[in-house]
């Protein structure tokens, strides 16, 4: 058997979710590669949440349709309530990142916000 001459691909690190509160908002910060194996945690979060949620892709190094589809479900069902759904997506996030929401239109669906901060604020001014 000939030895396969290419390097290993690199490993991204694989999803995580962190949780945070900032007065009624919960934050949800994804970090690392999120795909189909890890949609079904996210969806538990997302459905967890209070009214009003933030996902931060800061740290985000790839996301693809089911996590699309996710905020996609989790906006929708917010909008039939009261509450709203913002995601960050940075000027410097990654590529591969800000093309599947580019892609599939996202900005189009819910509000996006080039920063923490801003997401949180555009989230206040709407719950007073």
């Amino acid at each position: 058997m000939i030895p396969d001459p290419r390097p290993e691909p690199a490993q991204l690190p694989a999803g995580t979710i962190r949780e945070r509160r900032y007065h009624d908002v919960t934050v949800l910060a994804l970090e690392g590669e999120h795909d189909v194996g890890t949609a079904d945690e996210l969806r538990g979060r997302l459905a967890g949440a209070g009214s009003d949620v933030v996902v931060d892709l800061s740290g985000c190094a790839f996301v693809d349709s089911t996590i699309v589809a996710c905020l996609a479900a989790a906006h929708r069902a917010r909008a039939e309530g009261s509450g709203a759904l913002a995601v960050v997506v940075p000027p410097e996030a990654a590529p591969v990142v800000r093309r599947a929401l580019d892609i599939l239109h996202i900005d189009s669906l819910l509000a996006v916000a080039p920063d923490l901060a801003t997401a949180l604020e555009d989230a206040r001014r709407k719950s007073t």
